[in-house]
Parts: C-alpha cells; structure tokens; sequence
C-alpha cells in the first residue's frame, strides 16, 4: 500500500517536472520585404452605387469593399474588387450590400482584375448571421 503511494507520487513529480520545462521557440525568416513604395494603393470610394433605380449596392460600412458595380444585361450586374496593394495583399476581400425596390433574381460576376477569387461567398439576409453560398451556385 506505502509503496503504491510512493510509485504515484513518484510518477506526480515526474509528471509535473517534465510539463513545466520550456520548448525553443521556432523562429521564422522572412523573405526580403518587397518595396512597394512605387505601387499605387488602390483606394475605394465609399458609395451607393445605383443601376437605373432598380439595384443597389454600397460599401458604407466598415470592411467593406467594393470598387464598382455595372450591369451586364438584364439580370447580371459584375462587382469589381481591387486589392489594396500590390503584390503584398493579393487576395481581396469582398463586402458589400445589394438589394433592391422589388424583389427580383439577378447574378452576380465578381470581378478581380489583378487577382482571383480565394473565398467561398456568404450571404445574410440581415447582416448577422452568415450562410456559405451553395458550391454549385458560384464557379
């Protein structure tokens, strides 16, 4: 009985002085900083974008972007993003309302001229709460 106790204390100790002891961090080298100093920052205008009174789409709110919005044809409108800067933030997001005065179907072509497509589009009906797009529906 003493001598179970003993061999369980023993493997405690054991336990906690090997749980205590430090791990090296990993250190990560950089590449070399690309010198971006002569691209040119592609800002957003902060708009509602109206195509003849009967789709809208802004990018009022914060994390939003969007730099324009056209109509293609009767149902299919093309949302342009742009990243930021070059080369470093390659991959744009996207945010942006679109309703409209009646409710209809349209499409839409997301459009990045300098990049492509990397995240699976959302949609919420309330700005709250998010569902990913079925897979079928995008390509």
């Amino acid at each position: 009985m003493i001598k179970n106790k003993i061999s369980f204390l023993y493997v405690l100790v054991l336990i906690l002085i090997t749980s205590c002891s430090s791990t090296k961090l990993k250190t990560f080298e950089f590449p070399e900083p690309i010198d971006t100093s002569s691209r040119e920052i592609q800002y957003q205008e902060k708009k509602e974008y109206n195509i003849g009174d009967a789709v809208f789409t802004d990018n009022q709110f914060d994390g939003a972007r969007l730099n324009n919005f056209t109509q293609l044809n009767d149902s299919t409108y093309q949302v342009t993003i742009l990243p930021e800067n070059e080369p470093i933030n390659d991959s744009p997001h996207y945010a942006f309302r679109i309703w409209s005065n009646q409710p209809q179907q349209v499409y839409l072509k997301l459009n990045y001229p300098t990049s492509k497509h990397r995240y699976i589009p959302k949609l919420s009906k309330d700005g709250e709460y998010w569902k990913p797009i079925d897979s079928i529906a995008y390509q």
